[in-house]
């Protein structure tokens, strides 16, 4: 019984670090990765948009290369902000079930003595056994 309670001590601890880093996560790719992207995006898109105005056009195939890759970072900024959906929020989810069930784990001791309890008073042909709180 003791070596279940450190268990259970030690998951509840390990549980409760892993929901605040899932939350922590999500935080970070929806707002500071998704916008650091989007800022290397911007930047790539505006030098694209620079270079379209030199007036020769020899460098039209440089500056279309340029501004793709300056729309690509924006989308990845994008995908940034979906991605913890599929991931940091369902294990999130799944923390906090885990937390649920870790938080009956106080009342089994109790429980379990009360059995006992019980199962010696029926062993004894007393068939009165209830709960002490």
């Amino acid at each position: 019984m003791s070596v279940f309670t450190t268990f259970s001590n030690h998951m509840d601890s390990a549980v409760k670090n892993l929901q605040k880093t899932c939350a922590d996560q999500t935080q970070k790719y929806q707002s500071s990765f998704k916008r650091e992207y989007q800022t290397v995006g911007k930047a790539f898109v505006q030098l694209g948009s620079a270079l379209q105005q030199d007036g020769i056009g020899s460098t039209v195939n440089l500056t279309n290369a340029i501004v793709t890759t300056g729309e690509n970072y924006e989308e990845i900024g994008n995908m940034f902000d979906e991605q913890p959906k599929l991931d940091w929020e369902r294990l999130g989810d799944v923390m906090h079930d885990y937390r649920g069930m870790l938080s009956g784990w106080p009342g089994v001791p109790q429980i379990h003595s009360v059995w006992k309890r019980c199962k010696i008073t029926v062993l004894l042909n007393d068939r009165t056994c209830r709960m002490k709180t």
